[in-house]
């Protein structure tokens, strides 16, 4: 009898161990499925920023409506999940529109942009702030965007608002953006001491201490205008050594920027080759860097 039991139990175990072992092995199939489909997921929505880059009707190929569809709702299940890069492609869909497919819907396209900015997606950031800033649906909601961000300590978000505002409100923060070392800001006082307004009045010495620390923080821009005034001893005492010094970080500078894609490097490259200050003057190279610009940051003015 006890072996009759042994034998039946060591059935039902065996069974049991079949069963679940069927399922675990199709649990992991799923999940296998799963994630190879997630990874076509992201690899596609890259696909789709690119085509967004180089194409107006951004996502909407030779009229194919249904295909158009099919990519929003990727995008929005992506965007749920946190996917800053699909934020910021639905908010070019609501920006543009698309005549008798999407409807254009600012308040869409600013959430949207808003959710992509703060996943750390650079280019929905700017997109808030040239879009977006003077327009009746954006400066209250970017206001109180921008300001929350700013007081937790984000450098870019302070800058925003310095934009934005004027007079003493504007340089409060541009001061604290160059304190929380978001460099540009630090040469955008520069310029301001420099040049003086009907806020702030002219000051060479303050000029100079905001253009170094945007140098030593890595702006090519600030290192090129400190190594001008030193240059040409403009509101400061006259130093060859110390302009070419800065002319050269400024080199560094806008080389590893323009490489890396940043237009405005390219453009800081371009004036150094104009103007022969720091590399010798070369008009060819001026003008190669000059449409290189053009072709990362697509001025109208280009």
């Amino acid at each position: 009898m006890k072996k009759v039991l042994m034998l039946l139990l060591v059935i039902v175990i065996s069974c049991f161990g079949l069963y679940f072992g069927k399922y675990a092995w199709q649990d992991t199939k799923v999940q296998q499925e799963t994630g190879q489909q997630n990874t076509e997921d992201q690899e596609y929505i890259k696909q789709l920023e690119k085509y967004c880059e180089d194409h107006w009707n951004c996502g909407y190929e030779k009229g194919d409506k249904a295909k158009f569809e099919k990519n929003v709702k990727l995008l929005e299940k992506e965007c749920s999940g946190n996917n800053a890069l699909a934020c910021h492609i639905l908010g070019i869909y609501y920006d543009e529109g698309i005549i008798g497919v999407l409807e254009r819907d600012e308040e869409k396209a600013l959430e949207f942009f808003i959710k992509a900015c703060d996943g750390e997606n650079g280019k929905a950031c700017q997109e808030l702030g040239l879009t977006y800033w003077h327009t009746q649906e954006g400066d209250n909601k970017l206001i109180q965007y921008y300001e929350k961000k700013c007081d937790s300590g984000n450098g870019e978000a302070c800058q925003e608002l310095g934009s934005y505002h004027s007079g003493y409100k504007s340089v409060k923060y541009y001061e604290k953006a160059c304190n929380l070392y978001y460099e540009s800001s630090c040469s955008i006082l520069g310029d301001t001491y420099k040049y003086g307004n009907r806020y702030v009045k002219q000051n060479f010495n303050k000029a100079v201490k905001y253009y170094e620390k945007g140098c030593g923080g890595g702006d090519g821009s600030a290192c090129y205008k400190v190594g001008s005034m030193y240059d040409k001893g403009e509101g400061i005492e006259k130093d060859i050594d110390k302009a070419n010094k800065y002319y050269n970080k400024a080199l560094q500078f806008h080389e590893k920027g323009c490489g890396g894609g940043d237009g405005s490097a390219c453009f800081g490259l371009s004036d150094m080759y104009r103007d022969g200050k720091g590399v010798e003057q070369d008009k060819a190279q001026a003008d190669k860097y000059y449409e290189k610009g053009c072709e990362i940051k697509r001025y109208f003015y280009c």
